[in-house]
């Protein structure tokens, strides 16, 4: 269900949502939780001219953070409590690969990024059966990590489809 980037940061529109798709689908079992702005909200050349961290402003900073981290945060928190109240679900959080979070002018976009692969790795450790991944693979010396992290999230996906005998019209991309 698509949303502008700034419902997501909305404690409350977040909760009508996600009340909204609860009631529509009668549950949700499965999460993909890809909130986010991108780097050109921050520096529209961010690719040909990249900026150092001081050059950011305070304003895109936070709305890059408050968007990606705050938001999937909020949607999270959302749905898992009803998954809990229902018995289960699975969450997928997409953050993106390890050399876009330290890469060169991508500040605050890379270190949100990391701040959701931790998040996954809180919630997991919370019992929360998560995991967190990327679409696209990055450089050749990481492209091992990443290609079995990426198909540790795919088979959780399937299990988590399979297990609870979810239609597909159930697996709700949020945001």
């Amino acid at each position: 269900m698509p949303a502008r980037s700034d419902s997501v940061r909305d404690e409350s529109a977040v909760e009508q949502a996600v009340d909204e798709i609860d009631a529509r689908f009668e549950g949700i079992d499965m999460l993909v939780n890809n909130a986010g702005i991108g780097m050109r909200s921050v520096n529209p050349r961010f690719l040909t001219e990249p900026q150092p961290f001081w050059a950011v402003t305070p304003d895109g900073f936070r709305d890059v953070v408050a968007t990606k981290v705050t938001g999937s945060f909020l949607v999270a928190r959302a749905v898992v409590a009803r998954m809990i109240e229902r018995g289960g679900g699975r969450v997928v959080m997409i953050s993106m690969n390890t050399a876009t979070m330290s890469r060169k002018g991508f500040v605050p976009y890379g270190p949100s990024g990391a701040a959701i692969e931790a998040r996954a790795g809180v919630m997991a450790a919370d019992r929360v059966a998560c995991v967190a991944g990327c679409g696209r693979l990055p450089r050749r010396e990481d492209r091992r990590v990443r290609v079995r992290r990426l198909a540790d999230t795919q088979k959780a996906v399937t299990r988590a489809l399979d297990a609870r005998g979810a239609d597909l019209g159930r697996v709700i991309s949020a945001w």
